[in-house]
């Protein structure tokens, strides 16, 4: 996921960045072709997932090399901000 962040730190200008994903983890497993990005709130949830899937994608892509890849976008079990 660092490796991700970092791309996308050079393409999202610094202050979009840091409001959007400064709290966003994530871990990638490359059996199941499998990505997953975690927020901390809903509201991070819906704008990562609706603005910026495609730069995620392709940024992920350039490092893992993996086109065909399963991208799930949660909100963090652990915050309390998240609907269920």
């Amino acid at each position: 996921m660092v490796k991700v962040l970092d791309l996308l730190k050079q393409k999202i200008s610094g202050p979009s960045f840091e409001e959007w994903f400064s709290d966003t983890t994530g871990f990638y497993d490359p059996k199941k072709s499998l990505f997953v990005i975690e927020s901390s709130t809903i509201l991070h949830h819906e704008w990562i997932s609706h603005r910026y899937e495609k730069l995620i994608r392709t940024s992920i892509t350039e490092i893992t090399g993996e086109e065909k890849l399963n991208l799930v976008f949660s909100v963090r079990k652990d915050s309390s901000n998240h609907l269920h």
